[in-house]
């Protein structure tokens, strides 16, 4: 079905295809395609038909969030392609369209909607935060997180060019780790952290690009920071090696 202002998202290796406009009006459709078998599937359908959203991606489930439907909307929604269902999240500050979103750290970044409103969505606590606003305001622009960083590209601006690519960086928090509330994953790097265990000024340090431990962070450089912690910002993680902070455990994990 020829469709209009509709957003994708990759999970699992398929392409969720959510919303859009067809001829019939804004729709709440989810089609699924695998790219291995050449084949489009039909899902569970959005609470809330929308066209103009933003969709992300945070631990496997896709956040579909504002749009119009076909005035401008404040809600979130969560698909869990699991459980083929969805479940409502906590709903924009303000309604946003066109708008566009991108994840990074698990954390998912809101730009556009025809202003320089910039939000930040924290998955974990059901809370927004308001950040630094967007340079060029613009509606529908295209976002997009490349190593740590929100890249904004294009999209129609209330005033001025429209072909800005403009980008924000996460600030670096003063303090440079934060703690594992976690188990330690995979099993394997358990007996490496227990090595450093009795060193008090090493910590394991996390790349989350390819899950695994594979830093040792010498905090005899830094100064002061926790037994283990992890560092799950790859800016942070540039930052800290050219500060001599980092050394590979390459030869030390099986």
């Amino acid at each position: 079905v020829a469709t209009l202002g509709l957003r994708a998202a990759v999970v699992g290796g398929k392409i969720y295809v959510i919303g859009g406009w067809r001829a019939s009006g804004v729709t709440n459709a989810v089609l699924i395609y695998d790219p291995s078998s050449n084949t489009w599937t039909s899902r569970a359908s959005m609470p809330t038909a929308r066209t103009d959203l933003a969709v992300a991606v945070v631990a496997g489930k896709i956040f579909a969030l504002g749009g119009a439907g076909p005035d401008s909307l404040d809600s979130v929604e969560i698909y869990n392609p699991v459980a083929n269902a969805w479940t409502s999240g906590e709903s924009l500050p303000m309604p946003r369209s066109p708008v566009a979103a991108a994840a990074i750290d698990g954390m998912i970044y809101v730009v556009g909607g025809g202003d320089s409103t910039h939000l930040r969505l924290d998955p974990t606590t059901n809370t927004w935060q308001t950040l630094a606003p967007v340079p060029t305001s613009r509606s529908n622009p295209v976002a997009e997180a490349v190593a740590g960083r929100l890249y904004l590209i294009g999209g129609w601006p209330v005033a001025g060019d429209a072909n800005k690519n403009e980008v924000y960086t996460l600030p670096v928090a003063s303090t440079p780790v934060v703690t594992v509330v976690a188990s330690f994953e995979p099993a394997s790097i358990q007996p490496v952290l227990n090595a450093f265990v009795d060193q008090t000024h090493f910590i394991a340090a996390f790349r989350q690009e390819n899950n695994l431990w594979d830093y040792m962070l010498d905090c005899t450089v830094l100064g002061n920071c926790p037994l283990v912690a992890i560092i799950p910002n790859p800016g942070l993680m540039k930052e800290l090696a050219q500060r001599g902070a980092l050394r590979p455990l390459d030869p030390v994990i099986p």
